[in-house]
């Protein structure tokens, strides 16, 4: 800095206030009536005799003047108006026409007195709460691109935080503002001005302005060392971390003599005085070398919230077309969205920024600022430059109506803010005021918040999760509706249907696709093996058709499957079964959508499998007394019978591999009636675990939902199956929670050794 650096002079402060001021004022006198009396109190005499001269030429039509009891010579006599005029004035005249508006300045000596006589029931009292920041603003406006940026972002972390540097207030920041611009306004101005918010001159401050936030950051973290730890001056500064000792010689010399009560003074000293400007704060070396993060570009944020449709006839909605809209239901109101995303890429990536420890997405509404919405995300370590980050529990905010919108910030491993940077690599402020016309590329474009809506909408998803069945995945988001704090049971598939073949093929090899709605939920795919499928089809189709069914798989291909040749015993006990299970395949098949077990809201089925089930027990009952009978025809009517029936809905399976051997093992299809009464069994367990959940702490969830759904599984339903060669086949594993596979075991070693084994080459059955 080859000049010096001149203090502000009081007069160019009140300028500046006046400049802000005066507009607001004057709007405000022009918008009152006749007879309606104003005040305006606690402001600088000075400024006060700005404001009269300059009002009274502005809104010539008003009574504008200021109290005054005679003793004050700086307040010319055609301003100045006494305690008796000014109650004349507020009066009506004496014919009770109202007189003009009366604006009234009271000095701070005489505000006391003017209580009785001036008070707000008669006066109007004109607070000026919101003319610092309105200046603030504006001379931040005033700033190139660059130095606006670095400024806003500098001020974020001196102003925000759960510790605000209390010297950086709204009246400091104008005064450091309003100096620097009278010092030239350049780069040097505004570091050497620093004192006035009581930080170390620092000349080079801006000499790159993606480091400026870092700078003043450890600028103020130095202070605050300097101005409240224990010890002597000379020890304090050994606390700094300084590197050169000749220079904290130097530094602690100059603090032991100035002293460090007024932060603001010995630091003001210091850019005044042309011999102390070698302490200045860019003289600084730090031990650790003072590394800051470097910058990092946040762009192409992006919501995936619904957008109004331009055929919308909803009268408020119509106003909305074509804007994303965040619905979000309410007390006693079902509808709104539960949960949404957001997208950004970063450039470079994660892994090449110094100090970058994770993402953090903030929802702000337009109007009144952050909404206490955040969601963090890590930073990774590959080269990928786009993430999400998701948002749930949105009903735990106190939402306002209105435009909203998403900020993305990069953050330290302490939550300290790294700075943020466009493409072109110029530094750009994290959280600027939208007055200011900055570029935030880190923001995504605004969106409507609808609270306390009955908007029926569904919303985009990005990637549809998968799920073993409708009734597995319904639990699942029923699970997380808990941990949400929404009640699960209102979460029901509203529609459930074969996906398009085309949608299917992407799941796997031989794969088909079950598709469930649900609602705000989402969507949800069940992938169904499609040889498994067309058997489960064909056994619902005829519920007293085959009793059991024949599958060939050749080389890991398998065949069409058919039934084999047997009858259904005869008797009350069997057409009861019969009727049953034919109710019960209706109810699962849900009409012409020829839906499987997997398809089916299982909860929604537990009559009609009780009652099958109950049939089953009845039939097998009868058969069993038959199979007891002394007459030898009986007898082995009766157990044959048995077998058959208990071979229900069993599919064999001849398997012959590369080698032309052939082995033979069974698979249980889940429409067995036992089989049946497991699953709608595990169904209400869920249920009640659900109920249970509601009222239970929601560190138990998890483990509870994973009991559920992954560790749960029919072991041995039905224990065992009986072959055509009299030989039983007992539960080798299960394929799914759905279909069991059976093979051949006594127990014995050898039969051990015959038991089935898989081929090598996989069966293409899931």
């Amino acid at each position: 800095m080859m000049r010096g650096l001149r203090p502000l002079e009081p007069y160019e402060l009140a300028l500046a206030v006046e400049e802000t001021v005066a507009p607001l004022l004057a709007e405000t006198v022009r918008g009152r009536g006749a007879g309606h009396c104003m005040r305006v109190s606690d402001l600088d005499r000075d400024l006060m005799l700005r404001l009269c001269t300059r009002l009274r030429e502005e809104v010539s039509e008003a009574n504008i003047v200021i109290l005054s009891d005679g003793r004050d010579p700086s307040i010319p006599p055609a301003l100045g108006v006494s305690a008796t005029k000014l109650v004349e004035l507020r009066n009506p005249e004496a014919d009770g026409r109202l007189r003009p508006p009366l604006l009234a300045f009271v000095p701070s000596e005489l505000r006391t007195a003017a209580e009785d006589s001036f008070g707000t029931a008669t006066f109007e009292e004109l607070t000026l709460g919101e003319v610092l920041p309105r200046l603030r603003t504006s001379l931040l406006e005033e700033l190139p691109t660059a130095l606006r940026g670095a400024l806003t972002q500098g001020l974020g972390r001196l102003r925000d935080g759960d510790e605000p540097w209390p010297f950086a207030d709204d009246a400091s920041v104008v005064r450091w503002l309003l100096t620097a611009k009278a010092n030239g306004a350049d780069p040097e101005s505004y570091g050497g001005a620093l004192y006035e918010i009581g930080l170390v001159p620092d000349f080079e401050l801006f000499a790159d302005p993606a480091t400026a936030p870092g700078r003043l950051t450890r600028n103020r973290d130095c202070m605050r060392r300097l101005t409240w730890s224990e010890g002597s001056e000379r020890a304090r500064v050994s606390a700094l971390g300084l590197a050169e000792r000749a220079f904290r010689n130097q530094l602690g010399e100059y603090l032991a003599d100035a002293g460090l009560l007024d932060p603001r003074g010995w630091t003001r000293q210091i850019v005044l005085d042309r011999n102390l400007w070698p302490l200045a704060f860019h003289r600084w070396a730090f031990e650790d070398g003072g590394t800051e993060p470097e910058a990092i570009c946040i762009q192409e944020v992006t919501t995936d919230l619904p957008v109004v449709p331009e055929d919308e006839t909803d009268p408020k909605l119509s106003q909305l077309i074509g804007q994303q809209i965040l619905p979000l239901g309410g007390t006693g109101k079902p509808g709104g969205l539960r949960k949404f995303s957001v997208g950004f890429a970063v450039d470079p990536a994660p892994s090449r920024v110094q100090g970058l420890a994770r993402f953090a997405a903030q929802v702000i509404s337009r109007d009144h600022g952050p909404v206490g919405l955040v969601r963090t995300k890590q930073a990774w370590k590959t080269g990928t430059l786009s993430a999400r980050i998701g948002f749930t529990r949105l009903t735990k905010v106190d939402w306002e109506e209105g435009w909203h919108f998403v900020r993305v910030l990069a953050q330290t491993e302490d939550g300290e803010l790294v700075p943020l940077a466009d493409i072109d690599g110029n530094p750009l402020p994290w959280a600027a005021d939208s007055e200011l016309g900055v570029p935030h590329p880190n923001e995504s474009e605004l969106f409507y918040v609808l609270p306390e809506s009955e908007v029926d909408v569904e919303p985009p998803q990005r990637a549809t999760p998968k799920a073993v069945s409708v009734t597995h995945a319904q639990r699942l988001l029923q699970f997380t509706a808990i941990s949400e704090g929404r009640h699960p049971h209102a979460i029901q598939p509203t529609e459930v249907q074969w996906a398009e073949r085309r949608t299917a093929s992407r799941v796997g090899h031989g794969s088909e696709t079950i598709e469930a709605h649900f609602g705000r939920d989402g969507r949800v795919q069940v992938p169904v093996s499609r040889v498994l499928k067309q058997v489960e089809q064909k056994i619902l189709a005829a519920p007293d058709g085959p009793v059991s069914w024949r599958l060939a798989v050749v080389l890991g291909e398998a065949g069409d499957s058919t039934g084999e040749v047997s009858r259904w015993p005869s008797g009350p006990e069997c057409s009861a079964f019969l009727q049953a299970r034919a109710a019960y395949f209706a109810a699962l098949r849900a009409d012409t959508r020829e839906l499987i077990t997997q398809g089916a809201d299982l909860s929604a089925l537990r009559t009609e499998v009780f009652r099958y089930a109950s049939a089953y027990v009845e039939l097998l009952q009868t058969l069993a007394r038959g199979a007891g009978a002394h007459e030898p025809a009986t007898r082995s009517r009766a157990l044959s019978d048995l077998r058959r029936v208990l071979t229900v809905d069993a599919v064999t399976l001849a398997i012959t591999d590369h080698r032309d051997r052939q082995r033979n093992a069974v698979l249980m299809a889940p429409t067995h009636p036992l089989r049946a009464l497991w699953l709608v069994v595990w169904a209400e367990l869920g249920r009640r675990w659900l109920d249970a959940g509601i009222r239970a702490p929601n560190e138990f969830l998890t483990s509870t939902r994973e009991a559920l759904l992954e560790q749960l599984g029919p072991v041995a339903f039905p224990p065992m199956l009986p072959n055509a060669v009299g030989s039983v086949l007992t539960a080798v594993e299960n394929l799914s929670p759905f279909w069991s596979l059976y093979a051949r075991s006594c127990g014995s070693r050898c039969c051990r050794q015959r038991r089935f084994v898989p081929s090598r080459k996989p069966t293409r059955l899931i």
